[in-house]
């Protein structure tokens, strides 16, 4: 049993690297949305680690108190509570191994946005993420829900949206590309 904690030691992270990568950041279509989610992350990341630190440092306290009661109850929940105790250790090491790897990407953006450039960008996010969605709803569905087509309106490019799908690029025909 110890080898197999052990492995799942070496290989705990909740979240995998490429998924972090493709699933987290890759969402946002914007370079200023990705750099923006990764701060979250991180900042979510540490209060994680260090409240679990905290819960690990006051579990041990309790365990030492419960322990040297004598009494044979307060040893079983000693006991119970050193489980939870490496079990929340366990979490801790993925938990850095994830903020390890979401220092190395916010490390990795080229410039650090401000808070107005954030904002600034927003009206190229938010039309970018809609015109995506939507186009992911024809492919998928044949069809754009009655939401995205209220959301494409809220930011002003549902008929420029509409015009774009009723006049489709013309395909061009094999001598043109010769």
């Amino acid at each position: 049993m110890d080898e197999i904690l052990n492995t799942i030691a070496n290989i705990q992270q909740s979240r995998s690297n490429f998924e972090l990568d493709h699933f987290v950041l890759g969402q946002h279509d914007t370079i200023e949305m990705a750099y923006y989610q990764t701060g979250l992350e991180i900042q979510d990341t540490v209060f994680k680690i260090k409240n679990a630190e905290l819960e690990v440092q006051k579990l041990g306290i309790e365990i030492s108190r419960l322990t040297s009661s004598g009494d044979e109850v307060d040893a079983i929940v000693a006991q119970q509570k050193g489980l939870v105790k490496a079990q929340t250790e366990i979490a801790m090491i993925g938990a850095k191994r994830e903020l390890d790897h979401l220092l190395n990407l916010w490390n990795s953006f080229p410039v650090k946005y401000t808070r107005e450039q954030i904002e600034a960008g927003q009206g190229e996010y938010w039309r970018a993420r809609l015109e995506r969605q939507a186009g992911s709803q024809v492919l998928g569905q044949g069809f754009v829900d009655m939401a995205q087509i209220d959301a494409l309106r809220q930011v002003g490019i549902l008929e420029e949206f509409i015009e774009a799908r009723m006049n489709p690029i013309e395909k061009p025909t094999p001598e043109e590309l010769a």
